[in-house]
């Protein structure tokens, strides 16, 4: 159990929210194979929930089975956000978290995502406006820094913790980095020894069960924030948890099993998206399945241009009788390899 605020959550590995990716369907998925604690929305706009944009409820979208629940949400202004942020509690769900930590361009540029680490005071007055707006728990999540030159994360940390935050969740890199170069621990380390009581949650390369482990025994963090790893692997939370509780870890699913979890996959996003706009979000999600199966090219190829459900079971039988793996194969498993975002993030 790890206590995030007034919320207790029954493990300390949580769903990092990613853009695009983090929706209901995958949600459900994970929650299915057991190990996830806490799960976080894909960030949503303070001024789209204020403004009550027409896409922003796809993105609110939860069920009985997807608890508890955490928004998160992103804006430019303490006032954006606490608005956002009262907007979210009313909807009723368990937790509301700060985006202060994307390095998208497109949230830096106005002053959201990571640019709140710039300012300890500012991003502390901005999570005080928040805590005082709500009863729900506030968390935060945040980069190291800007760069190298300001790596201001224990301060943001601490300064958000004596505003009322619940949890910090730190990923180990600064927004410069983007994801290049390895996720510092010494950084998130010292976030953890920077706050008093809240707990910080680990976040970057955590691609196995090994590294989560690794991450809490070398920074003394609370739990870890599993991101794009779990898009490859679902499994990774329910194998994490076996290893941090001291049991076997269970055996890697199975090439059948994989095929089996993606048909799942897509069938929850046909029963809430529609055949048209679920076929769509599959293309993207079936994508990152590549790395496990050792799939080919031409699977991706594939998978980018199914249009109807029969082009879908088509493909998956395809893949069933080996016909879309790489010739490269060579029939070991061990942990998949993780794609990560690529280029200079001004880029992105």
């Amino acid at each position: 159990m790890l206590r995030v605020g007034s919320l207790e959550v029954a493990s300390n590995l949580f769903l990092a929210p990613l853009a695009g990716y983090t929706d209901l369907a995958f949600r459900r998925l994970v929650r299915g194979l057991g190990g996830v604690g806490l799960a976080t929305t894909e960030v949503v706009s303070s001024r789209a929930l204020i403004h009550a944009n027409k896409r922003t409820p796809q993105f609110l979208r939860t069920a009985p089975d997807d608890r508890p629940l955490a928004v998160q949400i992103d804006g430019a202004s303490a006032d954006d956000l606490t608005e956002a942020a009262r907007i979210v509690e009313g909807l009723g769900f368990q937790a509301i978290d700060v985006n202060m930590g994307c390095p998208a361009p497109k949230l830096t540029r106005p002053g959201g995502g990571a640019s709140w680490t710039c300012s300890p005071a500012r991003a502390a007055h901005a999570v005080a406006s928040v805590v005082r707006a709500v009863r729900v728990p506030v968390t935060v999540k945040m980069r190291l820094g800007w760069d190298d030159r300001s790596i201001t994360a224990p301060e943001v940390a601490r300064a958000c913790e004596e505003a009322g935050a619940a949890a910090a969740c730190v990923h180990g890199r600064t927004r410069r980095q983007g994801f290049s170069g390895a996720v510092r621990l010494d950084g998130i380390a010292a976030v953890v020894a920077s706050v008093r009581s809240i707990p910080v949650i680990g976040n970057g390369d955590v691609t196995s069960p090994e590294a989560a482990r690794r991450m809490i025994a070398a920074t003394g963090c609370a739990g870890v924030s599993i991101g794009r790893a779990a898009l490859t692997d679902p499994w990774i939370f329910a194998r994490a948890r076996a290893l941090l509780d001291g049991r076997p870890e269970p055996p890697a699913p199975s090439f059948e099993e994989r095929v089996a979890l993606i048909r799942r996959h897509y069938a929850l996003l046909l029963a809430e998206d529609g055949e048209a706009r679920g076929t769509v979000r599959f293309r993207r999600a079936a994508v990152w399945y590549g790395p496990a199966l050792r799939a080919s090219r031409e699977y991706r190829r594939r998978v980018t241009s199914v249009l109807t459900p029969a082009c879908v079971e088509r493909l998956l039988e395809d893949v069933l009788a080996g016909k879309l793996r790489a010739r490269s194969h060579d029939g070991k498993h061990g942990e998949p390899r993780v794609p990560v975002p690529a280029g200079p993030v001004d880029r992105w």
